[in-house]
């Protein structure tokens, strides 16, 4: 099935039927994370909810609030869940990454590699190993399925996704202001920027069609800025994790140079994220929807003397 917005298709269909898709396939994908491939399994399971929670995002002034937080519930729930378990992968690759910088020895490496795979094992088992536990998070996201299939409430045009696209806009650009004074960013505020960058680009996604050129330029760019950040956010786990220096097996020695390694390769990446951010927010919040909102009109088949212009 087509996770893609149809030219003659309804708003209200649409995000109907691609969010339910997206949130059934992290159920199958979820059901299957004792098999071999878990890791992949549970990093495909996360990228499939969060695009379908940016997704009912787009729609969220439309929905009513007790028909909201019932989806919503559900999906958060299970959010938490596979994050704690993609954090501890997560975790190994960027410490391999490392190693290849020579921030660490074969040594430090090792130990380091222990410390976080019995990590990733405890977590694995707290969330996912059980199958019961399993079955509780597919069933929470089924029944999640079902709920949106049933927002019967939406607007069927453009009306349906106008609100939302400006908050999300909004949030993202204020979220990344705060990019332009990076020396006075925590690991908070920082996250905070990603995770708006990440679901104005997921929501792009879905208008993508409209005008892919243009819009496609957009994705581009967000995605680069939430690469950045995530890398930045990668290491600020790991520094949590430095930070009790016994339980990862390091010598004093190698701790500080993996340190001083990481602090310079979070320098690096935030520096370059503040400087995308700029570009990638330039455009005011009505300017950002006006632009879309001609492409939509032509995309759908209006001719109108001012979509004939943007042509």
């Amino acid at each position: 099935m087509s996770l893609r917005l149809r030219r003659h298709e309804s708003v209200r269909d649409a995000i109907r039927r691609i969010g339910a898709k997206r949130i059934a396939s992290a159920a199958q994908l979820i059901h299957g994370a004792s098999q071999e491939g878990a890791g992949e399994r549970i990093h495909q399971a996360r990228k499939q909810l969060k695009r379908a929670r940016a997704l009912l995002r787009l729609v969220r002034p439309e929905v009513a609030d007790e028909c909201w937080s019932r989806v919503d519930r559900r999906l958060r729930k299970v959010a938490r869940a596979v994050s704690a378990a993609r954090d501890a992968t997560v975790l190994i690759d960027t410490l391999r990454k490392l190693q290849e910088r020579q921030a660490l020895t074969s040594d430090s490496l090792t130990n380091l590699l222990s410390s976080v795979q019995r990590q990733q094992a405890r977590v694995h088992a707290d969330v996912l190993a059980n199958h019961k536990d399993r079955r509780r998070l597919e069933r929470a996201l089924y029944e999640a399925a079902r709920r949106v299939t049933r927002w019967t409430q939406l607007h069927r045009g453009w009306k349906a996704i106008v609100p939302g696209l400006r908050r999300i806009y909004a949030e993202a650009q204020a979220a990344a202001a705060s990019l332009q004074h990076i020396p006075d960013c925590d690991d908070m505020t920082l996250h905070k920027a990603r995770k708006r960058a990440q679901t104005l680009l997921h929501v792009l996604e879905f208008l993508r069609p409209v005008r892919p050129t243009y819009i496609g330029a957009r994705i581009r760019a967000l995605h680069d800025l939430a690469d950045l950040l995530g890398k930045d956010h990668d290491l600020a786990v790991l520094e949590g994790t430095l930070r009790d220096a016994a339980a990862v097996r390091l010598t004093q020695a190698a701790l500080q140079r993996l340190n001083r390694a990481v602090s310079a390769e979070r320098r690096g990446l935030q520096h370059r994220a503040s400087q995308l951010a700029e570009a990638v927010y330039a455009e005011t919040e009505d300017a950002f929807v006006s632009q879309i909102h001609r492409r939509w009109k032509t995309w759908r088949g209006h001719r109108t003397r001012a979509s004939e212009a943007v042509r």
